[in-house]
């Protein structure tokens, strides 16, 4: 179920978005959308897009793990799919940050989905000692072992070489580490050595990996290795995650046993000040999933939430575990609207365009979706110009196809209605997309529905329908004035049942008679719709 909330007081506006899944039904679950590579950042459309197959379609998804922002477009923390470790990152320094402390959420090995702590054990082992492993595949760090796999994006350890880095290549290996999953141990012989003071920039082997620590107290750990000497890693995690069919982490938690609990500090500027927001929730049998976005940093729309207030929204609707994902400008939700193959962006971004990201969340179903759904008909999807026409009545006005950037809410592409009503004769002044040719519509539609991006201008946002003889009937989607919000709504207006078929559609415009309100702006259109049923709903997807 997907359904819009919108929270309004004299200061603050939040816009949020919830799509809940029963995961107890047979053939829905929930899965992790991934790029084809570990380091590819991909829209969180697109990744629904990739995963959707027969018997496996994506109805809805939000962006998930947060990336690191240093050119490397790997994601900044673990990633396992099927007890495989595809990325072991790094934590927050301290607890301003979100990730300090290491929480996690996937689907555990029973199938059923979880938000809990855990406990990394990878280590290097030689000559009776034991050294943790801080990262795999990612940066040398000063004080820390770093592991280096044949899976890195690099054929050496980094771009440049070190020379504070003691670094250790090891060939022979027991498995291949390529494929590391949690459980593992793999022994290999230490085949090169690069002191502390050399430059050191490996070349990772094949069926082999290299150990880089940086600093001089691992490097007087490490003096006693050798070559050939024999050294092992291994890889452990709690046992409630151990098999799991995937994990990531994550943070902070926001709700621990049905009560708000937010594992950083409060009073830091990430926790403390409104920003677009992303959660995943369970409920507390973990049969239902909640995917919950806020938009944020966008005038007059959606001020964002704090971490607080987006934990108490969370437990409000249900949520016994809960956990904060990336936010900001990587805040998407995308779900599967009516009359579409593919679940398209429903929130406003708050940079305006939809970000790439490092995997997504998606909610699955098994059954193939309805392309025209019953009760309703897309009378025209807004992905191109063709048959389509603007109109002024005593104003100035053009028509365009936009895509992102500019506001677009199904699909690729909107239409962008430009209006003047500050030149021309006085009177009512109106801005009309037209179609060329009225569309004659099936059946008897009750309703005709439209996505419908405002300026705040506080028009009359209406319509034109024609029935059996040509004569034109005006209906509305707003009252007088009251077209008066800023970004996407789903307006309705009702077609008079009294109306003599067959009903053709011909335009949707704006009206405005109030001298002192006839200004410049512009709206946006996105899917216009014939609804037949009264019980439709966007929520009823």
């Amino acid at each position: 179920t997907y359904k819009e909330e919108n929270y309004q007081t004299s200061t603050l506006k939040q816009a949020v978005r919830v799509l809940e899944a029963n995961l107890s039904i047979d053939g829905n679950k929930l899965a992790l959308g991934m790029p084809s590579r570990i380091n590819q950042l991909t829209k969180t459309s697109q990744l629904a897009i990739d995963n959707t197959r027969e018997g496996h379609y994506v109805v809805g998804a939000v962006n998930a793990s947060y990336f690191e922002t240093n050119g490397s477009s790997l994601p900044a923390n673990l990633v396992v799919v099927n007890n495989e470790i595809l990325n072991f990152g790094r934590n927050s320094p301290d607890t301003t940050g979100p990730n300090f402390y290491n929480f996690a959420f996937g689907v555990a090995s029973d199938g059923k989905p979880a938000m809990r702590g855990f406990n990394p054990n990878l280590s290097l082992n030689f000559n009776g000692k034991s050294y943790p492993i801080e990262s795999i595949n990612q940066m040398r760090e000063n004080g820390k072992v770093a592991l280096f796999t044949p899976r890195h994006r690099y054929p050496t350890v980094g771009e440049n070489p070190s020379m504070f880095a003691t670094e250790i290549v090891v060939t022979n290996a027991s498995k291949d580490p390529a494929t590391l999953s949690f459980g593992d141990t793999i022994k290999g012989t230490v085949s090169e050595i690069t002191s502390l003071g050399e430059p050191a920039n490996s070349t990772i082997p094949s069926g082999g990996f290299v150990i880089s620590a940086v600093g001089q107290a691992l490097a007087d750990e490490f003096q006693s290795l050798e070559v050939g000497t024999e050294v092992s890693i291994t890889v452990g995690i709690d046992s409630h995650w151990q098999d799991a069919e995937y994990m990531i982490a994550t943070g902070p938690t926001l709700v621990r046993d049905g009560q708000v609990s937010i594992s950083m500090d409060e009073s830091s500027p990430f926790a403390r000040d409104r920003h677009p927001r992303t959660a995943v929730a369970i409920s507390q049998d973990r049969s239902k999933v909640f995917l919950v976005t806020v938009d944020g940093r966008v005038k007059d729309y959606s001020n964002g939430a704090t971490l607080r207030e987006l934990a108490q929204y969370l437990v409000s609707i249900g949520a016994y575990q809960a956990i904060n994902l990336d936010g900001g400008g990587s805040t998407t939700m995308v779900v599967r609207l009516p009359g579409y193959e593919y679940p398209s962006v429903v929130n406003q971004l708050s940079d305006g365009r939809e970000r790439g990201v490092s995997n997504s969340l998606q909610i699955i179903s098994k059954d193939e979706p309805t392309i025209v759904e019953v009760g309703q008909f897309v009378i025209h999807s807004v992905e191109s110009l063709d048959g389509w026409k603007s109109e002024a009545a005593r104003s100035k006005v053009s028509h365009s196809l936009v895509q992102a950037p500019s506001p677009v809410r199904v699909g690729s592409k909107a239409v962008k209605l430009d209006y003047d009503f500050t030149v021309g004769e006085d009177g009512v002044k109106a801005a009309y997309l037209t179609a060329t040719k009225p569309i004659q519509l099936q059946g008897k539609p009750l309703e005709i529905g439209a996505w419908v991006f405002g300026d705040g201008n506080e028009h009359w946002l209406r319509a034109n329908v024609m029935d059996g003889q040509g004569q034109r009937q005006t209906i509305n989607f707003t009252a007088e004035h009251q077209f008066n919000w800023t970004g996407w709504r789903y307006v309705r207006a009702e077609i008079p049942a009294s109306l003599a078929g067959p009903i053709s559609f011909e335009r949707i415009y704006i009206a405005q008679g109030a001298k002192d309100k006839q200004k410049k702006g512009a709206i946006y259109i996105d899917q216009i719709d014939a609804i037949y049923d009264s019980t439709f709903s966007l929520s009823h997807q």
